[in-house]
């Protein structure tokens, strides 16, 4: 059994630990319960911000897509982490309105982006900004190949 301790404690930077204790439990678990201490462990799980669940895609080429947002600010980062050789992700946001993809933020103008960063940050043929679609419901698109996503955030 592993019991994972309340809380993920910050480590600095952007690494993170969560504290486990765990217990060899079996036919004998009775016999290892009479010591308080034989068959139990603590333990410490260090990973990444934001790196305990994402969103994978192993073969081939896959898609998803957000439901309906409304963002504030101009730039859209992604938390991602290659997974083989060949990876790749890029990002289309969505016109609400009518489905189609939003004039310069489609897939053909994102440039790649760069797995293996908590911080990568999305361009658009370079560009950054994507102000004008602030406060206005969209849809985000993301086409990946051999890439873990766990989070992504708009920032100012």
């Amino acid at each position: 059994m592993i019991y994972a301790a309340p809380g993920i404690v910050p480590l600095g930077g952007d690494r993170m630990a969560l504290y486990t204790q765990c217990a060899r439990l079996g036919k004998d678990s009775v016999e290892r319960q009479k010591s308080p201490y034989h068959g139990f462990a603590m333990g410490r799980v260090t990973f990444l911000r934001d790196r305990i669940l994402g969103i994978e895609n192993r073969d081939g080429e896959g898609y998803f897509a957000t439901r309906s947002v409304q963002f504030e600010g101009r730039r859209l980062e992604l938390n991602a982490e290659r997974t083989a050789p060949g990876a790749s992700l890029r990002v289309e946001l969505s016109s609400m309105e009518d489905g189609k993809a939003c004039p310069g933020f489609t897939f053909s103008d994102c440039d790649p982006v760069a797995a293996d960063q908590v911080h990568a940050p999305v361009t658009w043929r370079g560009r950054e900004g994507m102000g004008e679609w602030a406060n206005r419901p969209v849809r985000v698109r993301f086409r990946m190949k051999a890439v873990r996503l766990y989070a992504f955030q708009f920032l100012p």
